[in-house]
């Protein structure tokens, strides 16, 4: 489509370049302010989100765009009632008051009075509410619900209602904003030219409804699982996994979000409208890099194996559902958990090939020692699973295990995650969220003010979030 050139000019400035406005928009340096209520050129220090014109038009349209050329500013609400109405709707479906939730957001009691009064409330306050609460910012007064997942609120809202003492409003919040986590890094991986949402299936995996019978209960099932797995990932059936979360983010492209959780859940299983991720708490257990690679193996079996009515857009998981004798059938809540836990294990620590490496170095606590140093598994986990893998004929081992250090393996696992700066992106955003920030920044898809919301910093850090995402994460 080609355009006026004196058109194209006034919206996107005298030094872009071509006959498109997609082709301008690459070639501009005009910066756009995005309110609540309108869009409009940037000049004058203007409040708002300041947006790039690639990311205008991505977003708005050149149907919105053109009228720039010929006005300040121009209308980008669909209904009056938006945003209020959107935020209203997914509260509601949360289970949580405006006031509790603002305040946890970091709102004013002024922003706070300006939204309950339906005036104007700064961009950037309306943007961070949509990031705790699983709302698309971009989609803030121009789709219905912005984006919202109303089948993951709902299950939200029931899960606190059924057990209020663990689901309480900031592990709420906190499962919201890592949906919203997974969606946006999903979305920033579509932006920069990466298909992640075919990567499982392209891989050939396929959801299994097969939780065993008495001849082949579910924890032999999830070792057939784990097994069909490494084939598909291209591993063997004897390698360590030096890095998991690196495996599953890279190969799998599906998110893994570290975040501080309620202290007895080790993890969860999310989905946000067709994009479903892993989060792993980093309190309690999961401390221990052997437990936390437990955690996340027993959450990639659901999110690989399980169909969709099991995982139904939420499952979270204890720790005391985790790690345990797959065997003992009172050791798990339900056969669905009973297959994951296999599943984790014989993923991480194939059966066959812990019992050869236990006795090639004489069994015993030396062997012990070198299997769990050697596959990344807790003592308790790869006891048990030792044990069964022998058909019992290798008892617990006892004694003490001398000089084995999680260092080198809390290393794999977190990556850059300890050594980010500024310290006060959280965590969530670290690893391979960053790097989409950084990709997406650096081929001018979206401004540094856009680039600094999603890191969390303020507008001075930037530079260092950058630095940092490039030196650790950047091939």
């Amino acid at each position: 489509m080609t355009t006026e050139p004196s058109i194209l000019q006034a919206v996107f400035g005298n030094e872009s370049t071509g006959a498109t406005p997609e082709q301008r928009a690459k070639t501009s340096t005009q910066l756009f302010v995005r309110s609540q209520h309108q869009l409009s050129q940037y000049r004058n220090k203007a409040p708002g989100r300041l947006l790039s014109a690639s990311e205008s038009l991505r977003l708005f349209g050149w149907d919105t765009l053109k009228e720039l050329a010929e006005h300040t500013a121009t209308p980008i609400l669909h209904d009056p009632k938006e945003p209020y109405r959107s935020i209203n709707a997914q509260l509601d479906r949360l289970g949580l008051s405006l006031s509790e939730t603002a305040r946890k957001v970091g709102w004013s009691n002024n922003d706070i009075l300006q939204f309950e009064q339906r005036r104007q409330v700064p961009f950037r306050a309306l943007e961070r509410m949509a990031q705790r609460i699983d709302l698309d910012e971009n989609k803030l007064g121009i789709v219905a619900d912005a984006g919202a997942d109303s089948q993951l609120s709902v299950r939200l809202k029931k899960s606190r209602k059924d057990d209020p003492k663990r689901f309480t409003v900031n592990m709420v919040l906190a499962l919201t904003e890592a949906a919203w986590t997974i969606r946006k890094q999903m979305e920033l991986a579509v932006l920069i030219g990466e298909s992640p949402g075919k990567a499982v299936s392209g891989l050939g995996f396929l959801p299994s409804n097969d939780y065993g019978s008495k001849l082949s209960p579910d924890y032999k099932k999830g070792y057939e699982l784990a097994r069909e797995t490494r084939k598909l990932l291209g591993l063997s059936a004897h390698e360590p996994i030096s890095s998991l979360k690196e495996l599953v983010e890279n190969k799998l492209s599906v998110p893994v979000i570290q975040m501080d959780l309620h202290q007895e859940f080790a993890g969860a299983t999310v989905a946000s409208g067709a994009d479903r991720g892993l989060v792993i708490n980093l309190q309690g257990d999961n401390r221990n890099p052997h437990v936390r690679r437990m955690t996340m193996a027993h959450e990639l079996g659901h999110l690989l194996w399980d169909p969709d009515q099991k995982l139904n857009k939420l499952r979270v998981d204890r720790y005391d559902e985790i790690g345990v004798d797959v065997a003992a059938e009172t050791q798990a809540p339900d056969r669905v958990e009973r297959r994951a836990n296999a599943f984790a294990v014989e993923f991480l620590a194939p059966g066959d090939t812990i019992k050869s490496e236990f006795n090639k170095k004489g069994g015993g606590v030396t062997g012990l020692a070198h299997i769990v140093d050697l596959f990344g598994v807790s003592r308790t986990a790869i006891m048990h699973h030792l044990s069964n893998a022998s058909h019992s004929t290798i008892a617990t081992v006892e004694g003490v295990i001398q000089d084995i250090s999680f260092d080198e393996w809390e290393a794999r696992e977190t990556l850059a995650v300890p050594l980010f700066r500024p310290q006060d992106v959280p965590v969530s955003r670290r690893g391979r969220f960053a790097y989409y920030i950084y990709e997406a920044h650096e081929r001018k898809l979206i401004s540094d003010d856009t680039a600094a919301s999603l890191f969390t910093c303020r507008p001075e850090e930037l530079n260092l979030a950058l630095k940092t995402t490039k030196d650790y994460l950047v091939v």
